[in-house]
């Protein structure tokens, strides 16, 4: 914030969480909890399309529908319409793993040809 300007000083009581995701912010950019507070208005305040594109009754409908389901509903719908796709490959694949039974089950389904 330039100095040169006018400043207002202001009391603001906000939950302790949402204090500390300020700090690691200031922290993060190296500035101050001041800077990343007024940064978070600025931006609040700017028109919606600048934040969020808006949604149209169809998206928004089908969002409320998806947010209804569980996280697992929401894996076996998103490999449902995975495999309605059609599978195009791009050459090398580079693939992380956190076990190796996910390793053997994606090695088991890649040898099957199935995504």
């Amino acid at each position: 914030m330039p100095s040169d300007r006018p400043f207002a000083r202001i009391s603001l009581t906000i939950p302790p969480d949402v204090l500390r995701r300020a700090d690691r912010i200031a922290v993060a950019e190296g500035r101050s909890r001041s800077w990343v507070l007024t940064e978070a208005v600025r931006r609040l305040a700017e028109p919606a399309p600048a934040r969020l594109p808006r949604l149209d009754d169809s998206r928004r409908s089908m969002l409320r529908a998806d947010l209804k389901l569980s996280p697992t509903e929401r894996v076996l719908a998103a490999e449902r319409t995975a495999r309605e796709v059609p599978v195009r490959r791009f050459g090398a694949l580079f693939v992380t793993f956190d076990r190796v039974e996910d390793y053997l089950e994606w090695k088991r389904r890649d040898a099957a040809g199935s995504p």
